[in-house]
């Protein structure tokens, strides 16, 4: 199979994002959407710029926190403790009833090895969350996987 033209593709469309935010500086969105296409081609330093122009134009859109906390923890080999526990909390103060704030908020207090507390955060995640949602799986793991560290 040839890539080739689809890569291209998805570099002219990075281009052209760009060029247009050079024109318009304060788009949200597109920073946004920037960011994200660069998160999942692993450009993680750009990501982090992209994110970084965003967060200066609106720094309580929960997407935007949780998109940057991630980067900045993919940079720090998963890591999400420090700039990512800080966005991470950030988003908790601003919505603590969504479950994907709460599954990130589990997942700062797991790093920082307080598991009593990361299991507060994914049962809360896990009850506020529909029985179809699909990363229900996810959760449930996390919350196994913890609860497995903390049979003495």
């Amino acid at each position: 199979l040839d890539n080739s033209s689809e890569s291209l593709s998805m570099n002219e469309s990075l281009e052209a994002l760009k060029e247009y935010l050079v024109e318009n500086p304060d788009d949200f969105s597109a920073w946004m959407m920037l960011g994200m296409a660069q998160s999942a081609i692993e450009d993680v330093d750009d990501a982090i710029i992209s994110f970084e122009n965003a967060f200066k134009i609106n720094p309580d859109d929960i997407d935007l926190l949780l998109q940057y906390a991630t980067v900045l923890a993919a940079n720090q080999d998963g890591a999400f403790i420090g700039e990512p526990q800080v966005l991470v909390e950030r988003a908790l103060s601003i919505s603590p009833q969504s479950e994907q704030v709460l599954y990130f908020a589990g997942i700062v207090a797991a790093q920082l090895a307080d598991f009593d507390l990361a299991r507060d955060y994914w049962e809360k995640a896990l009850y506020i969350m529909p029985d179809s949602h699909p990363d229900r799986a996810i959760i449930e793991e996390a919350l196994d996987t913890i609860l497995n560290l903390q049979v003495k």
